[in-house]
């Protein structure tokens, strides 16, 4: 792909079993809010921050113990889900419209008039990957989450441009716009982790993961290992 005139962009990608983690996190801050009441009272810091590891061990007797009817809590933060930034360099020389969609919606810099006065902000950031495979990671439906929308910010579906169907899905990082047939690009797309020629002449190909982020692709296929684990766009922008 060298040779073009391209835009970059970047994505922070989050993996990991986000319910599990949001549970936790409410199970932390139920421990901290029942630390600052009672731990004084009970021989525990009010602060989970300053708790030595006797008393982290102490605290789950104590509080099974003086929270009888409460929801489960815990002292201890969970760990921070694995974030991957990966770099992408787009052909805007190639497919104008649709670089211009993805730089749009990573930037979050439109919307569209929603229900009453409000408007919706059509932007990647905070939308789930719906499908993951082997093969390939697809996401970007901003309207559904679930691969059943999508929307570009020219206000429905727009063509394919031809030089960027020409363009080969020969390595890893490829990073295309996904349709349900001819001419129905909208916000979704999908970056593969191998060689994909049967997507060839069939998908507006945008650009190319960077080859200094290949790592983190790598990386972040091997953390999806399991129906449980998931990942979104925890942010997103151009550089």
């Amino acid at each position: 792909m060298g040779g073009e005139k391209s835009e970059e962009v970047w994505m922070e990608i989050q993996v990991g079993d986000f319910e599990e983690y949001e549970r936790a996190l409410e199970e932390f801050e139920r421990g901290k809010k029942f630390l600052l009441e009672y731990g004084e009272s009970i021989g525990l810091e009010k602060s989970a921050d300053r708790l030595l590891d006797a008393q982290i061990e102490m605290f789950e007797e104590l509080y099974s113990t003086y929270a009888i009817n409460m929801a489960p809590a815990r002292c201890v933060k969970p760990k921070e889900l694995v974030r991957f930034r990966l770099e992408i360099c787009l052909m805007k020389d190639k497919c104008p419209k649709a670089v211009e969609n993805f730089i749009s919606l990573c930037k979050g810099d439109k919307s569209r008039k929603g229900t009453g006065n409000q408007s919706v902000k059509l932007h990647y950031k905070g939308t789930m990957f719906h499908r993951v495979e082997e093969a390939l990671i697809q996401g970007g439906d901003i309207t559904r989450g679930d691969g059943s929308g999508g929307e570009s910010i020219f206000g429905g579906k727009f063509n394919d441009e031809k030089s960027a169907l020409k363009v080969k899905h020969d390595e890893a990082g490829i990073v295309g716009m996904a349709n349900s047939g001819k001419n129905s690009n909208t916000s979704q797309f999908y970056i593969t982790f191998k060689a994909l020629p049967q997507l060839d002449g069939k998908h507006v190909v945008i650009g190319k993961v960077q080859q200094h982020s290949m790592d983190h692709l790598i990386r972040m296929l091997l953390n999806l290992n399991s129906e449980k684990v998931k990942a979104r766009i925890s942010d997103c922008g151009t550089l």
